[in-house]
């Protein structure tokens, strides 16, 4: 085809590889497309995708079973002990917005991953949360997603674009969509910051943030009608286009920067919109590393989650694991 349409970053990157996409950089002046993650989408100074929507992670409730509206993960635990019953994916993208609440980044200097900050607190908290039975704690985003989407969960973290198929199984008044919550960090008498102790908060740490998820559109090296294709991007990622979509229920992000809101724009909507100014996004160039990361990450969490080790350990060993990691690559000269 000459044009792909609401692709992935990763399906980008199999085909630059391949040689199956024209670069984009000296047919697009982006001061005429102001599109938020397109230096995110660049490899070196090749721009092979356009960046025309997104979605992120919200806090979903069901209005049946709950009225309350967590603002915080120990308001959530709260809500357990009130039986109101949570679907938590704790693989570590899903869960990525704990990290970030705890003031975490992931980054890639040199192509080599990392963790800032907020590990350790974030796995204890985790901890504490597998040990309320209200609270389902799943290393299965679908497995999470079903519980809620069943009506068995009053709360679930997920993707927004969630939103058009859980209205469609619960009901469009059912379905809640809230900020994801912040985390609490316990505070020593001199104000200091005394670590993750568990369920006593002295101070609000956020906003959190979970991965924007980009979908993008490219144009094929065989493409025969590439100016019309680039027509075509320009026209679905202009102001209005990006607008409508973002008001359509679809649960998807606008990413052209021109785009303006008003009162009317629908409450969930608003919600998603506003969520999605915290999220961060992996670039193109580094998604070979955070392939690594994830990897090392997730069977981190298992060790902790499993009862293998404790948190603070489990967080050591993924944060060794990435230096050994770093190390690996600076040998072999990558």
């Amino acid at each position: 085809p000459d044009l792909i349409l609401g692709t992935t970053p990763a399906v980008v990157s199999r085909l630059v590889d391949q040689g199956l996409l024209i670069d984009l950089a000296s047919d697009i002046d982006m001061t005429a497309w102001p599109l938020y993650g397109v230096d995110a989408l660049r490899l070196d100074d090749a721009l092979y995708a356009v960046p025309m929507a997104a979605s992120t992670e919200v806090l979903f409730y069901n209005t049946r079973l709950t009225d309350a509206v967590p603002q915080t993960v120990d308001e959530l635990l709260n809500e357990a002990r009130n039986e109101r019953i949570t679907a938590l994916a704790a693989d570590f993208y899903s869960s990525f917005w704990g990290i970030d609440g705890h003031g975490g980044e992931v980054s890639f200097e040199h192509g080599k991953p990392a963790i800032s900050a907020g590990l350790e607190e974030w796995l204890t908290w985790l901890q504490l949360a597998q040990k309320e039975p209200n609270i389902l704690v799943s290393s299965n985003a679908a497995e999470a997603y079903e519980l809620f989407a069943e009506g068995y969960a009053a709360y679930f973290i997920g993707q927004s674009t969630f939103l058009p198929q859980l209205r469609e199984q619960l009901g469009e008044d059912t379905v809640g969509v809230a900020l994801l919550p912040r985390a609490t960090v316990e505070t020593d008498a001199a104000g200091e910051d005394a670590g993750a102790q568990g369920t006593l908060p002295a101070e609000v740490t956020g906003p959190p943030g979970s991965f924007l998820e980009l979908q993008v559109g490219v144009i094929s090296t065989v493409s025969t009608q590439t100016p019309l294709a680039l027509a075509l991007l320009g026209f679905m990622t202009n102001p209005v286009q990006q607008r409508e979509l973002a008001t359509s229920g679809l649960g998807y992000v606008p990413l052209n920067r021109r785009v303006r809101f008003d009162v009317r724009i629908p409450r969930a909507e608003a919600v998603v919109v506003r969520q999605s100014s915290s999220a961060p996004i992996v670039p193109l160039a580094d998604l070979p590393a955070f392939a690594q990361l994830q990897a090392i990450a997730d069977d981190g969490y298992a060790q902790v989650l499993g009862g293998v080790v404790e948190p603070a350990e489990g967080a050591r060993a993924i944060e060794q694991r990435l230096r050994q990691t770093a190390q690996l690559a600076r040998e072999d000269g990558t």
